[in-house]
């Protein structure tokens, strides 16, 4: 038996310039941490950003839950997003196999728009609302740059 998502992990940490999120796989803890974060980023003077933020956070751990962990709410992701003076920096981990991303990416360019609706359109969001992502060479670990100003 599987317990209910809200007893399994969701843990925070906040610095003055970071918040650092463990969670299981749920669709649930998505929308934890993404209030969690509009939060975070409210409180620091970010807010105008907090949109581009919050939309690529969700389809980072989106992906993630669906796709990493095959929605097994066992599996822990973890998530930071630093405050650097000019730059927001997030990282999104999973327990996942990983998978070759610059195949996928190379691949997006030839895909039909049907093709897209199903995969590869979070590396569309992505690149239109960051200003760097990449992975980790496994595939399992998601790194995001945003240059911003308050």
């Amino acid at each position: 038996m599987i317990p209910m998502a809200e007893n399994l992990l969701f843990n925070i940490e906040k610095g003055q310039a970071s918040i650092s999120i463990s969670l299981c796989s749920s669709m649930e803890n998505i929308d934890r941490a993404s209030s969690e974060t509009k939060k975070f980023l409210d409180d620091n003077g970010f807010s105008g950003v907090a949109f581009d933020v919050c939309l690529v956070l969700r389809e980072g751990l989106s992906n993630a839950v669906r796709h990493a962990h095959r929605s097994d709410p066992h599996k822990v992701i973890k998530y930071i997003l630093t405050i650097m003076e000019e730059e927001l920096m997030i990282e999104i981990e999973d327990e996942g196999e990983g998978f070759d991303w610059q195949a996928a990416m190379s691949h997006m360019g030839s895909m039909e728009q049907g093709s897209l609706l199903e995969h590869g359109r979070g590396f569309k969001i992505m690149n239109q609302y960051f200003s760097e992502f990449r992975y980790n060479k496994k595939g399992n670990k998601l790194f995001l740059k945003k240059h911003v100003s308050k």
